[in-house]
């Protein structure tokens, strides 16, 4: 069009101006495009060659890119600064047919695979080699809905079939502390509406499990194992979910579960601290179990003492170099208690 309108660009500056007409070029390229590129038997070839493009997905074959890539830059200044023309002649019957391609894939990888984790590593492959096609061949705009067209497919699509193999994986997950996979897996789980019930519910049974593991009788075993589980938790709270709020708060609620399914251990750690003398770590950190105790009093009331030894340090004296020395060592020891006991300077959970 180019070639043409360039002769008749005399015919712009007087006629078309004077008749307040379109250009030559605009009138060209509306022309081509109703009466050639939207002929019915144009189209459906056209289509037809689409199709075949995506089915051949060859996303590291240069002639493919580049074919995509003029085709998506003609329809582009067919619609004159303007999208339309790219949108409805080409871009939603590419991504029809990458729907239907999409669909073919994922049920044939849920047939291979069986274990989420490897479904997800392979749907994780096949984005970055998507996205990078897509980057090469056309706009942000075309690449977001591509990848948007693939999640529906291979995930949000499956639902049903990726929560049963959730609830198989998860608690193998978790037991094995593979951090790693469990962080890949909530980020795809979050692509499917039950994605956040799924995993609250997988972690809420892993705890009633880890509950009823308690050693009865062995009131320092038992304490040991929920510390340890809590620890645990955090890790995967804070790497793999960022905190997630709706995550955290089932969480919360198992352990604190936990800690009362047995009186005698929140009594054990009572007396534990009754009888402390020293500023024990180890027993800083069973002070906080005794917050999940649904006796709130006995966290109260140890706290409460914890806090007047650490004053009685504080010595009547006007002595400055004395008074300061006394309130660093007073301040390290609380700051011992609050690595402890709320891992790492941080109120987890």
């Amino acid at each position: 069009m180019r070639k043409i309108s360039s002769p008749l660009s005399c015919l712009d500056r007087i006629y078309t101006t004077q008749n307040k007409l379109e250009p030559t070029y605009n009138m060209g390229v509306t022309l081509f495009r109703d009466n050639i590129l939207r002929y019915s038997i144009i189209r459906e070839r056209f289509h037809e060659i689409i199709s075949k493009l995506v089915e051949q997905q060859q996303y590291n074959n240069i002639e493919n890119q580049t074919l995509m890539r003029d085709i998506y830059q003609m329809l582009i200044d067919m619609g004159m600064d303007n999208r339309s023309v790219y949108e409805v002649d080409f871009e939603a019957s590419l991504l029809q047919q990458l729907a239907k391609f999409y669909q073919i894939q994922s049920q044939n990888l849920l047939h291979e695979n069986s274990d989420l984790f490897e479904y997800i590593a392979k749907i994780s492959t096949k984005i970055e080699e998507i996205n990078q096609w897509a980057m090469n061949c056309f706009d942000n705009s075309t690449k977001e809905r591509i990848i948007e067209v693939l999640n529906i497919e291979f995930i949000t699509k499956n639902e049903e079939k990726i929560v049963h193999m959730t609830e198989q994986s998860i608690l193998s997950i978790l037991t094995s502390n593979k951090l790693d996979e469990f962080e890949i897996i909530y980020k795809y789980l979050m692509h499917i509406p039950s994605g956040y019930s799924t995993i609250s519910n997988c972690v809420s049974y892993y705890l009633h499990e880890q509950g009823k593991s308690l050693e009865a009788n062995n009131w320092e075993a038992s304490a040991q194992h929920l510390l340890a589980l809590k620890d645990k938790l955090n890790n995967f709270l804070d790497i793999a979910t960022k905190y997630d709020p709706k995550i955290l708060t089932q969480v919360q609620y198992r352990f604190t579960e936990i800690v009362n399914m047995n009186a005698h251990l929140v009594k054990y750690i009572s007396s534990l601290i009754e009888d402390m003398n020293n500023f024990d770590s180890e027993l800083f950190k069973k002070l906080i179990l005794l917050y999940y105790s649904k006796e709130k009093l006995f966290f109260e009331l140890h706290y409460q003492k914890f806090k007047q030894q650490l004053l009685s340090l504080l010595p009547n004296t006007t002595d400055a170099s004395l008074f300061i020395e006394k309130i660093l060592y007073a301040k390290d020891i609380y700051s011992a208690f609050i690595r402890a006991a709320l891992h790492e300077d941080k109120v987890s959970f």
